[in-house]
C-alpha cells in the first residue's frame, strides 16, 4: 500500500464498520423491538411486523445508493462521503430517544419505521462508496487486499454490536432489557458515527475522479443512471445476480439469533458470544482471502465460494443439531469464512466492471438492489417455517441463492 491508499482505506474502513454497526443493530435486537413497538396478541405475528420495519431499511437502500451515487459520481467522492455519515448518525441516535408502544401506540412504530428509512438511505450509499473509494485509490493488482480490509471493518462493527448485546443479554435480565437496556445499543452508536464524521472530513478526493473531473465541462446528476441503462445493462445484470449470495447469507446471519432460538433451542447469550468469535475470525480472514483473491484471481475464488458453500450447507445447518457452544462456534467459522472468501473478490469485481463516472452508481444499484429484496427475507423464511414446521426451507432457500450467483459470475466470464 501506498500512505496515500493506506489512510483512504483505513478512512473508509473505520466509517464503514461503524455505518453497519448502526444498521444491524435493529436486525440483532428484533426479538426485543417487536415486543416495544409491535403488540398483536401472535408472537409470530409480531416477529414478522418486527422484520418487516427491519426490511424497511433495505428498501431504503436503492434509492439512497442511486441517489447518492448519483451525487458522488457527478460532484465527488468526499462530500458525499461525509454526508452519509452526519445522517446515519442522527437516525441511529434517535431510535434510541423513541418512546415505546405503551407510550406512544402506533405513532411510536411509525417513528421507527421513519428513522428505519433514513438509516437506510444512509447504508445505501456507504459500502458502495467505501468500495469505489478504495479501488480508486489502490493498485490494481491489490484491490482485493485492500477491499478485505474494509470489508473486514464491517465485521468489526457485527463484532461490536454483537458483543454489546451479549453484555447486555448476560447481565440484564430481559425485562431490564425491555425497560431500558434496548436504547444502549442505539445511543451509543449514534455518538460513535458522529465522531467518525469529524474524522471522515479529513478525506480527500481520488485521483480518477479528480483527473475525470478536469477532463469534463460540465457534470448533470442523472448522466450516470443514464449511461448506465445506454451502455452497462449487461454489467448491471451480473452484478445483480453475483450479490445474491453475498446478500443472502448476510442478511441471514442478522436473522440468525431469532432462527437458532427458536428452532435449535440455543439461548441468545451463547448465540451473541458464538457470533462474536465468529465475526472476530472474519475480521482476522477478511485480509487474508483479500490476498489469496489477488494472488489466484477473483473470478476463481468466488466461482469456487459459491459452489462449495452449495455443496456443505446441509452438513453445516446439521452440525447445529449436536447443540453445545462448540458446534454453534464452528458453525459461525464456518459461516464466515464463506462470507469472507465472496466478500474480497466479489467487490473489487463489481468496481472493475464500471468505469469511474458510474462506478459509484453502478455498484450502489447492484448492491443495494439485491439487499432490498432479501431484507425481506426473513419475513419469507418465517413464514415458510410456521407453515411447513422445518426449519430446513431456510437451507434451500440459501442453495437457491448460490445457483443464482453462479450463473452470473459465469455470465461475467462470458462477457
Amino acid at each position: 500500500m501506498t500512505i496515500t491508499a493506506r489512510k483512504a482505506t483505513w478512512l473508509a474502513s473505520l466509517g464503514a464498520g461503524l455505518e453497519y454497526y448502526d444498521f444491524i443493530v435493529y436486525g440483532m435486537m428484533v426479538s426485543y423491538l417487536n415486543t416495544l413497538f409491535f403488540v398483536s396478541g401472535e408472537a409470530w405475528i409480531d416477529l414478522m411486523k418486527g422484520f418487516a420495519v427491519f426490511a424497511v431499511g433495505y428498501l431504503a437502500r436503492p434509492f439512497g445508493g442511486l441517489l447518492f451515487g448519483m451525487i458522488g459520481d457527478t460532484f465527488g467522492r468526499k462530500e458525499t462521503f461525509v454526508f452519509i455519515m452526519l445522517l446515519m448518525a442522527i437516525a441511529t441516535f434517535a431510535v434510541g430517544l423513541l418512546p415505546t408502544y405503551a407510550q406512544m401506540g402506533m405513532t411510536a412504530a411509525v417513528l421507527l419505521i421513519a428513522l428505519r428509512l433514513l438509516q437506510g438511505l444512509s447504508f445505501g450509499a456507504e459500502l458502495p462508496g467505501a468500495i469505489t473509494v478504495v479501488n480508486e485509490y489502490a493498485d490494481p493488482k491489490k484491490t482485493s487486499i485492500h477491499s478485505g480490509f474494509v470489508i473486514s471493518s464491517v465485521s468489526l462493527g457485527s463484532i461490536l454490536a454483537s458483543l454489546i448485546l451479549f453484555i447486555l443479554s448476560k447481565n440484564i435480565d430481559k425485562q431490564q432489557i425491555l425497560d431500558w437496556g434496548w436504547r444502549i445499543p442505539f445511543l451509543l452508536g449514534g455518538l460513535l458515527a458522529l465522531a467518525n464524521y469529524f474524522i471522515r472530513k479529513h478525506l480527500q478526493e481520488t485521483p480518477a475522479f479528480a483527473n475525470l473531473q478536469s477532463r469534463r465541462p460540465s457534470a448533470i446528476l442523472r448522466e450516470p443512471l443514464i449511461q448506465l441503462w445506454k451502455n452497462h445493462r449487461l454489467m448491471l445484470a451480473i452484478g445483480i445476480s453475483m450479490t445474491v449470495l453475498v446478500a443472502s447469507l448476510v442478511i441471514f446471519n442478522l436473522y440468525l439469533p431469532t432462527y437458532l432460538s427458536l428452532h435449535f433451542q440455543y439461548q441468545m447469550p451463547d448465540i451473541y458470544l458464538a457470533m462474536t468469535y465468529g465475526l472476530i475470525w472474519s475480521a482476522i480472514s477478511l485480509p487474508i482471502c483479500g490476498f489469496l483473491a489477488d494472488r489466484f484471481g477473483r473470478m476463481k475464488i468466488f466461482l469456487f465460494t459459491c459452489i462449495a458453500f452449495g455443496l456443505i450447507v446441509f452438513p453445516l445447518f446439521h452440525l447445529l443439531t449436536f447443540g453445545g457452544m462448540g458446534a454453534l462456534t464452528i458453525f459461525m467459522m464456518v459461516y464466515q469464512t464463506a462470507i469472507s472468501f465472496l466478500m474480497a473478490s466479489y467487490f473489487p469485481l463489481l468496481a472493475a466492471g464500471f468505469p469511474v463516472q458510474v462506478r459509484y452508481t453502478g455498484i450502489a444499484l447492484c448492491y443495494n438492489f439485491v439487499y432490498a429484496i432479501m431484507g425481506s427475507a426473513p419475513i419469507a423464511i418465517t413464514f415458510l417455517i410456521e407453515k411447513t414446521n422445518t426449519p430446513t426451507a431456510a437451507i434451500w432457500f440459501l442453495i437457491a441463492c448460490a445457483a443464482i450467483s453462479i450463473a452470473g459470475i459465469l455470465g461475467k466470464h462470458l462477457k
